[in-house]
């Protein structure tokens, strides 16, 4: 879930019903995510888009970039 919410992040928090990611084959995480009810599959090879749940666990977990995390208060 990390890499879905890092490529999420980097394309600008996209709206989650249209936006869709593809998983590499080498990755067994899908039917863990699938089962937690975070992603699910558009009918493409191995590809999936965010459930709202999984919207939200992006939201509540993702990393600040590391320069707005230490940047102090904005005023």
């Amino acid at each position: 879930m990390k890499e879905i919410t890092s490529t999420y992040v980097e394309d600008g928090y996209p709206n989650y019903q249209i936006w869709w990611f593809r998983l590499r084959d080498d990755d067994m995480a899908s039917s863990e995510l699938l089962a937690l009810g975070l992603i699910e599959s558009i009918g493409i090879w191995r590809s999936y888009k965010l459930t709202r749940d999984g919207k939200y666990w992006v939201l509540q977990h993702h990393e600040l970039p590391a320069m707005a995390a230490h940047a102090g208060p904005a005023f």
